[in-house]
């Protein structure tokens, strides 16, 4: 196998850039096709703390527990003003956001064992894989 150096990558706090009221821990970030908007998928009120997704006994607990506020955020990375939102109700504990070539969202939900695919558009997702 051929190892290549990478450049290391660096960022600046911007301080003048405020976060959206209503975020609290993200499940992921990530670029629209164009890396004209910030994509950005996060959990609302589901924390993934120990206390709300473990008993006593450090076993799984799944409630179904819908996040009916929009979860899928696009963003403009200058200001971050919210531009549009989407995914309210689909989602338990979002978990990661990719977003391909062609300008759809793919993300996933931890608690559902699910992949979903909104289309550049959509509101609604257009395929859901589920486990």
């Amino acid at each position: 196998m051929q190892r290549r150096e990478v450049e290391e990558l660096t960022y600046e706090m911007d301080t003048s850039w405020t976060t959206p009221p209503g975020i609290t821990q993200m499940g992921g970030m990530a670029c629209n096709a164009n890396h004209t908007q910030l994509v950005v998928f996060h959990r609302a009120d589901n924390d993934w703390s120990k206390e709300q997704w473990f008993d006593d006994n450090d076993e799984v607990l799944f409630p179904e527990r819908y996040i009916h506020e929009n979860t899928i955020l696009f963003l403009d990375p200058e200001t971050g003003k919210k531009l549009r939102s989407l995914g309210g109700g689909h989602f338990i504990m979002p978990h990661g956001v990719f977003v391909d070539h062609h300008g759809n969202v793919w993300v996933t939900d931890v608690a559902l064992h699910q992949v979903m695919k909104f289309e550049v558009a959509g509101t609604e997702p257009s395929l859901v894989l589920r486990y």
